[in-house]
């Protein structure tokens, strides 16, 4: 199986306010605030999956079936911080959910009781009953390994290495879990000026021409992206080798 990647926590707001969409799109009328506001989010969208980047921080979660020969690259950068790194090494009595079913490993550092977590970090009920899931160990940082103990995992740039071979998973599936975060900040103007103003850009685009596809005109909303904000975005374009 592939790597797959979810949100476990969203970005708290998008990399272009809707006073900054108004004043390009020269709109001073609430009218079309719903409008505008959905192609904010659709334009930003379209960036992080040209770039295969993320603009504003949020916390992702990779699954793996196996570590590779080198450092794991960590998808959709620019990555700020790890927060955990979990590994199934301990067969679960109760199969585990599916890898694309979210559970927290906050709860305890090891494993799940056979009745599953009752409280979370904070000490209060979760908000979703969880699957009684046991087994993964969470690895401990090189910050956090105690001195003389074998050191654990760190990061260089956009990847996660680590100074002695990883925990293997004892399953061929789902049996790695990285948690992270990634984005360029937790603020708008954290993100690059080249990326904000394609997106302005974009959005004055999709809102002059509403349809999909226009015969004998000039638009070219057949392109996925239009030259000018391309040129804007390719430059932090990762490409796929």
């Amino acid at each position: 199986m592939e790597d797959r990647i979810e949100t476990l926590v969203a970005p708290a707001l998008l990399p272009v306010t809707l006073e900054e969409a108004k004043a390009h799109l020269r709109v001073d009328h609430p009218d079309d605030d719903a409008l505008i506001m959905g192609l904010i989010g659709a334009a930003t969208a379209a960036c992080e999956r040209h770039t295969r980047r993320s603009l504003i921080a949020r916390t992702l979660r990779l699954w793996r079936d196996y570590w590779p020969l080198g450092p794991v690259e960590l998808p959709r950068p620019p990555i700020l911080s790890i927060v955990q790194v979990a590994v199934l090494t301990v067969l679960p009595r109760v199969p585990p959910p599916l890898p694309n079913i979210p559970f927290d490993f906050s709860s305890v550092a090891v494993s799940f009781d056979s009745t599953g977590p009752t409280t979370d970090k904070t000490g209060t009920p979760p908000a979703v009953p969880l699957d009684p899931v046991e087994g993964f160990t969470i690895l401990p940082t090189a910050q956090a390994s105690p001195i003389g103990a074998p050191v654990g995992y760190y990061l260089t740039s956009n990847r996660l290495a680590s100074y002695l071979p990883w925990p293997q998973p004892v399953r061929p599936y789902g049996g790695i879990a990285i948690d992270y975060r990634a984005g360029y900040g937790e603020v708008a103007s954290a993100v690059p000026e080249p990326l904000r103003h394609g997106l302005l850009m974009l959005i004055a685009h999709w809102y002059e021409t509403r349809e999909g596809v226009v015969i004998g005109g000039t638009a070219q909303m057949s392109n996925p992206v239009p030259f000018g904000v391309a040129s804007l975005w390719n430059p932090y374009r990762l490409m796929r080798i």
